[in-house]
Parts: C-alpha cells; sequence; structure tokens
C-alpha cells in the first residue's frame, strides 16, 4: 500500500512540477449537475439464478451542487478546487440507498493530463470498465471516489488509475481500498491500420482486518484485454460500428478459508452499432461464473464492496453463458441536457429476463456565461 501511495505521489509531482506554476487571477467557478435514472428489471424467469438478480425497481434522483475557484498557471495547467456534495433519493424511501456525501477535490488538468484528489465524482473517470467490474446498481449509487485518479488522454487513446479508499480500520470496520485501471488506444487516423484498437480494464480490491483482527483478509484481482475492429473506418455510414473480443480473467482468495487462488474466467465479446443516437449494443460472456467469494461464510456481508460488477455474471453455473442485448435512443435535446432510454434482455442460454431504463442528466456550470476560451 505505501508504495502505491509513494507512486500516485511522484506521477503527481512530475505533471504539476512540468506546469511550473505561476497562478495568475482565481476565478470563482461552480457547477450543478441533476441526474435522475428510472431502472426497472422483471427477472422472474431467472429467480432461480441468484437473489441478486430478483426482480426490482429503482427510481433515484440526484443533485450535486459545487463551488470554489480555478486559476491558470501560464503553461497550459489549469487547477481548480472545489467542494459541494453528491446528494441522492430514492422513490422506494430504502435508507440503505441513501448515500449523501461530502465532495471536496482538487484538479489539475492540461492537454493530455488530468489529476483528481480527494472525493470527486465517478463521472470523472475515463477508463471504459467492464461490466463485470464496475456496472448495475453501483454506477448510480456509488457515486464518489475517495481517492486519487490519474489520467492520461493523447488524442489515440486513454489510460487511467484510480485508488479508491473504501473503508479505513477501526475496531468495527476493515480496512479496504480498490485499484483501478482501464486504457484504450487506436492508431492515429492516417495509418493502414486505423481500424485497429486495443484496450482493457483491471480491478484490484483488498479487505483487510480490522483493528481487533481475526477475520479473514480478502483478495481480488480481475482484468479483461481486448482487441477491436473500427468498422467505420471503413466508410460504413454509421455513427458507431465496432467489434471488441477478449478474455476476462479473475483471481480471488480467501486467506481465512482454504488459502488458495480461485481462478474464474471467460471469453468476452461485445458488439455495437448507432447512427442518429439510436443504437444497439450485445455483450456476450463464455466461461466460469465470476466472483466465487460471493456465497462464502466470513466474506458474503462484504460481496458486494468487493464485487461491484452486474451480479449476472456470477450466476450461470450450469449454462457458462451470459447475454446481454439492449437497444438505446440518445435524443439531443441540448447542449445542457443528457436523455436516455433503453430495453434490453438479460439471458443465461435458457431463459430471458428484462430490464427497461430511463435517464435524464442537466449539467450547468459558470462557462455558460463565459466565452468558450476562458477556463
Amino acid at each position: 500500500m505505501r508504495r502505491i501511495i509513494i507512486l500516485a505521489a511522484l506521477l503527481f509531482a512530475a505533471v504539476h512540477g512540468a506546469a511550473a506554476q505561476t497562478p495568475g487571477n482565481p476565478q470563482l467557478k461552480w457547477s450543478l449537475r441533476f441526474d435522475t435514472k428510472f431502472d426497472n428489471h422483471e427477472n422472474d424467469e431467472l429467480r432461480y439464478l441468484a437473489p441478486a438478480v430478483n426482480s426490482m425497481t429503482l427510481f433515484s434522483t440526484r443533485l450535486v451542487p459545487a463551488v470554489g475557484f480555478g486559476w491558470s498557471d501560464g503553461n497550459g495547467g489549469r487547477h481548480t478546487l472545489m467542494a459541494g456534495a453528491s446528494l441522492t433519493w430514492d422513490i422506494s424511501e430504502n435508507r440503505t440507498l441513501h448515500p449523501r456525501e461530502p465532495i471536496v477535490f482538487y484538479n489539475f488538468s492540461s492537454d493530455a493530463f488530468d489529476i483528481y484528489a480527494g472525493k470527486f465524482e465517478r463521472r470523472n473517470l475515463i477508463g471504459g470498465y467492464s461490466r463485470a467490474i464496475f456496472a448495475g446498481v453501483a454506477t448510480f449509487y456509488d457515486n464518489v471516489v475517495d481517492g486519487i485518479a490519474l489520467q492520461y488522454h493523447p488524442t489515440n487513446g486513454k489510460l487511467e488509475l484510480v485508488l479508491d479508499w473504501d473503508g479505513i480500520k477501526t475496531a468495527t470496520n476493515r480496512e479496504s481500498f480498490r485499484i483501478m485501471s482501464g486504457g484504450e488506444w487506436r492508431p492515429v487516423d492516417t495509418r493502414a491500420v486505423s481500424w485497429f484498437m486495443a484496450g482493457y480494464s483491471f480491478d484490484l480490491y483488498h479487505l483487510a482486518s480490522s483493528i481487533g483482527g481475526g477475520e479473514g483478509v480478502v483478495d481480488h484481482f480481475a482484468v479483461n484485454p481486448w482487441v477491436g475492429v473500427d468498422f467505420v473506418k471503413f466508410g460504413l455510414p454509421l455513427d458507431v460500428a465496432t467489434l471488441q473480443v477478449g478474455w476476462f480473467q479473475t483471481m480471488d482468495r480467501d486467506r481465512a478459508g482454504a488459502d488458495r487462488w480461485l481462478t474464474p474466467g471467460g471469453a468476452t465479446i461485445e458488439a455495437a452499432v448507432q447512427k442518429w443516437g439510436v443504437g444497439v449494443r450485445n455483450r456476450l460472456y463464455l466461461g466460469d461464473p465470476l466472483m466465487p467469494l460471493r456465497g462464502v461464510a466470513g466474506v458474503a456481508p462484504f460481496a458486494s464492496k468487493i464485487y461491484r460488477g452486474d451480479p449476472f455474471y456470477s450466476a450461470i453455473a450450469d449454462t457458462r453463458v451470459y447475454n446481454y442485448t439492449y437497444i438505446y435512443w440518445l435524443p439531443k435535446l441540448g447542449d445542457y441536457v443528457n436523455f436516455e432510454v433503453s430495453a434490453g434482455l438479460h439471458t443465461d442460454g435458457r431463459n430471458v429476463g428484462f430490464q427497461q431504463t430511463l435517464g435524464v442528466s442537466v449539467a450547468i456550470d459558470d462557462n455558460m456565461f463565459r466565452k468558450k476560451t476562458a477556463l
């Protein structure tokens, strides 16, 4: 853990030092984001898989106000210090789905680098993570990262490293943290292989013990490298037309149990097409059921922290197949409003579950009243 913190500090110092900061006059900055999401799951035919995939409906609203200061350093670097809150209300009045957290973060930004440090919104991440790593309820309700995100985003790709501190060691709480990384690379358009793309997503979770000890330490690793083809580069009259093929591999261990590594894995295939804001996406997984410690005694109460992926990936022991196909519509409602409607089918190869979502996001900030060249 100490080495990870030292590495993050050195990367921060290298990028921050390269800017040779000479602060100008700070400017007042503010932002206000509104999100609401309706998410309905009809999985009666799949109830035999696991309780985690039972039918349910979630309908929630979130408001994220923030205010702070920003300044330029004269060498292309932009600095921002913000404070606010992420406030979520669930229509069911289920208090377990009421995350309300402060937001306090520093952001350094340049043409190729970004650094976030503190408590910041998860929407600032750029990694592009597999749904087996982060999906489902977690994508809306776990809105705040507590830690550091280091990002590199050249014109032909992106790379990210995230440290998310999930729990501090106390007499009643176990120490835990997550490290995530994701990236994507494409050749420049002038090359003959501009249609090629490659990427990965990575997840590490460490669940230690409380001050009193006695709990078993749990280790979790997952990595999903992939390669793909962008068919738009061949002249197809579509906004999106991609095919990605990869492998998802995990390593899990409960040191208090058998103390051996469990290594489920499988192949991933993803295809997507989109035109005029209407698209179809299919995600197929062929392999072992993932998240093997979900039902293990002593680990089960913490499974929702360790495993943040779609629970369908863990409930396919009989068929070893999971497929999710959905259609969506992203109508253009202006510069500050995003609207999404989707409907999809989950299947384990034998039975089908149905999901419908409706989401609306509104994001405004001080740049609404400034010239495009302003900070």
